[in-house]
Parts: C-alpha cells; sequence; structure tokens
C-alpha cells in the first residue's frame, strides 16, 4: 500500500526557502541538501522512508553518497506533482461530501 503524504505536510516541504538555486550543478551531499532545502535532517530521513525523498548515489568510492543536481531536480518535480494530486484528491472529497 502506497503511503501518502497529506497535503499540509507536502505544502509545508515544498513551500521551503531555498538556500541554493535549482539551477546549481553540484553533486550535494545529504547534510548539503538539507541545508539548501531548509530540511531537518529528520524530515529528510522521513522523506527517504515514505519513498519521497530525492535519489542518492555514491558516486565516488569513500566519499560518501551524493545527491546529483539532476535528482535534486528530480525531487522537485516530484513534490510539485505529490501537491498537485494531494490538492486533487481534497478536492474529490469535499465534492464527494457536498452529494452526500
Amino acid at each position: 500500500m502506497e503511503e501518502h503524504m497529506s497535503q499540509q505536510e507536502i505544502w509545508n516541504i515544498s513551500h521551503l526557502n531555498w538556500n541554493v538555486p535549482l539551477d546549481d550543478e553540484r553533486n550535494l551531499t545529504v547534510e548539503q541538501f538539507c541545508w539548501a532545502e531548509g530540511l531537518t535532517e529528520s524530515q529528510f530521513n522521513y522523506l527517504v522512508k515514505a519513498g519521497r525523498g530525492p535519489l542518492i548515489y555514491d558516486l565516488v568510492f569513500g566519499l560518501g553518497p551524493r545527491i546529483t543536481a539532476n535528482a535534486r531536480r528530480a525531487w522537485h518535480a516530484g513534490m510539485a506533482f505529490e501537491m498537485v494530486r494531494a490538492h486533487a484528491d481534497d478536492e474529490d472529497v469535499q465534492n464527494d461530501t457536498s452529494k452526500a
């Protein structure tokens, strides 16, 4: 069963002040990604466990995992999609309750 984030959770994550512009091409560590996105480590881990985190690559052995610029942009697109989907689901629920 797929876990869905609430609209409020998606809103909180998708409306953050980003510290690093999306056109930045650097590969980020998890710590740098969290700083860039304004996430805490707990929020990041929650997203990853829920299947909503960015793709993480081990690009160079020994330097630890990295999030590429493309993975970061894809994550933003995915979060935007989740927000639209959650909004549509909320509208469907409101329409169903107004018909009753």
